[in-house]
């Protein structure tokens, strides 16, 4: 195995560790701040049901945004990217995605759709917030490799993954507390294990330049510098 492939393999491993491990660390805080408003109300009891169930989605996606964030911004140290800057740009795409799509499956419930319910909320729902959260990190990463424009498409299409595994083991999840906690843990290492893979394999290929794509393709703007995985 040659230098290049050890660094990617180092770069991989390294991003899908700091994206599962703050995915991760992100949830469990959000099982504690669930459970602050739930049980203790903490300053929601006058708030709509529904709007208190957007609101907590918001500040539980940022709380997940923050973390995760954090734990990337470890992984891509040596790129010369701001880890603050980061963070900060994934916990608002993170916060405001997942209010989005909570607010989205709210509106399809009150509509009736049907058998498109899943379709919608998961699919739909989980591209947007993907994407999302691609676009917010794009500037900073289109300052360092090319095409980084694909960065959006691939969150897009690692939460759309992520949601429909969420979707398939949350079905599980019965009326025992002790099988309801291991399908949750199943559910949140799977996702971010999921999602950590499928960005850390487009991370690869678009910092180590490889001609996947058309060079150019969905680049937006012009990078003004290269820097490959050491």
């Amino acid at each position: 195995m040659n230098t290049g492939t050890k660094a990617r393999w180092k770069l991989l491993g390294r991003w899908v560790a700091g994206t599962t491990a703050g995915i991760a660390a992100g949830c469990l805080l959000l099982v504690a701040l669930l459970y602050g408003v739930l049980i203790s109300g903490w300053g929601f009891r006058s708030v709509p049901a529904e709007m208190t169930l957007v609101l907590l989605a918001g500040a539980g996606g940022a709380v997940v945004g923050l973390s995760s964030g954090l734990g990337q911004a470890w992984s891509m140290r040596r790129f010369g990217i701001d880890a603050t800057r980061w963070t900060l740009a994934t916990a608002l795409a993170v916060g405001g995605g997942w209010a989005a799509v909570c607010a989205l499956q709210l509106a399809v419930l009150d509509f009736d759709v049907g058998k498109q319910e899943e379709l919608i909320a998961f699919v739909v729902g989980g591209f947007g917030a993907g994407a999302l959260i691609g676009l917010a990190q794009w500037p900073l990463l289109a300052s360092r490799v090319e095409g980084a424009g694909w960065w959006i498409v691939a969150n897009g299409a690692a939460w759309i993954a992520g949601s429909a595994l969420a979707a398939a083991l949350l079905r599980l999840i019965d009326q025992g507390l002790l099988k309801t906690v291991a399908v949750l843990l199943v559910a949140v290492m799977g996702v971010s294990l999921l999602v950590g893979a499928v960005t850390g394999l487009v991370l690869v290929i678009l910092v180590s330049g490889l001609a996947v794509w058309p060079r150019g393709a969905l680049s937006f703007a012009p990078p003004r510098a290269a820097h490959h995985p050491a």
